[in-house]
């Protein structure tokens, strides 16, 4: 089994230091993630493009070919200040509850 030697990533400066493997792959895969996230973040909707290109040939190309498909979607999200954050909360919360009830009825079954 092959191991890698760690190193702390100091790269990082708005967070923990994280520890890369010493894969040139792994490292540019990281970069190129990090870039997006910056991206996704700042709704920085004229790096798109340029992410797109420097996504290719990475392991997360098949991603930006995803992202691609539906390139007037990921444009939109990037411009636009509306989220589904708050529904998708409220959706999560209501099959807790559900998943709850459920359980609960199981038990008094069983009893």
């Amino acid at each position: 089994m092959p191991t890698h030697r760690l190193l702390p990533c100091t790269e990082n400066a708005d967070g923990p230091n994280f520890v890369r493997p010493l894969q040139p792959e792994l490292a540019q895969a990281i970069t190129v993630a990090r870039a997006f996230r910056a991206m996704v973040r700042g709704q920085r909707t004229r790096e798109l493009d340029n992410w797109l290109l420097t996504a290719d040939g990475t392991p997360l190309a098949d991603f930006a070919n995803g992202l691609q498909r539906d390139l007037a979607a990921v444009r939109a999200a990037l411009s636009l200040p509306w989220s589904t954050g708050p529904v998708e909360g409220q959706i999560s919360r209501l099959k807790t509850i559900k998943r709850m009830m459920k359980a609960a009825s199981i038990c008094c079954v069983i009893a």
